[in-house]
């Protein structure tokens, strides 16, 4: 694929962090064109949400280069503050005329409906006031909202219940629709949805040497 119509081209990632003798992730290649699903595999401590860091330009790689992208990142632990929902939906949104229209993408609009202001509920720090599901589909409108030609999400179904995780597993397919979607999780049911899936392994260094490491799925690089 010609490299205009990639989102993102990245090579060679690495980071290895003070006092470690790995390199995490080690030597990676990866390529998002528009419409993909990727999901990132592999066992805790092997880089995952480093990865994600990398491409949100919140780390600076050790080794390799990543160019700077309109990326939204959703963490584990998305960021809500004690304001309103509304607030919360359009903070750092200037235009809340697609504010409906992403709601009824995410279902957010029937959660709203149990809350006894609907979008004028106040919330508490992290959220007080709305379940760890609720919590993950306000983060994920807040997503749809965004403007990012990127959507990077962190473990979106860790914690829920099996229908809260369900309800998510669809938002995040919808959302592919409007922009790539590149995802770390250890759900297999999200996994069985990714068009391309990365395993990363963590990588030994040697002082003062790069060492590559093959990639472990013929999808990492395309």
């Amino acid at each position: 694929m010609a490299g205009a119509d990639l989102v993102l081209s990245a090579r060679g990632l690495g980071v290895q962090f003070p006092g470690s003798a790995r390199r995490t992730p080690a030597h990676l290649d990866l390529r998002v064109a528009p419409g993909d699903r990727i999901l990132v595999l592999g066992p805790s401590g092997c880089g995952k949400t480093t990865l994600l860091e990398l491409i949100a330009g919140l780390r600076t790689p050790s080794a390799g280069s990543v160019p700077a992208v309109r990326s939204h990142l959703v963490t584990q632990t998305p960021f809500i503050a004690p304001m309103t929902v509304r607030q919360n939906l359009l903070f750092g949104v200037s235009d809340d005329s697609r504010l409906a229209a992403a709601l009824a993408a995410t279902g957010f609009d029937a959660v709203l409906r149990d809350l006894p202001d609907g979008l004028e509920t106040s919330l508490g720090d992290n959220g007080f006031g709305l379940s760890a599901g609720q919590r993950a589909k306000l983060a994920l409108t807040r997503a749809w909202l965004s403007d990012a030609d990127l959507l990077l999400v962190d473990e979106p179904t860790a914690h829920l219940d099996p229908r809260s995780a369900d309800e998510l597993r669809e938002v995040i397919v919808a959302l592919a629709t409007l922009r790539p979607v590149v995802a770390v999780t250890h759900d297999e049911e999200l996994v069985a949805r990714a068009d391309h899936r990365i395993a990363l392994q963590p990588s030994a260094v040697t002082p003062g040497a790069v060492t590559p490491s093959a990639p472990s799925s013929p999808e990492v690089a395309r």
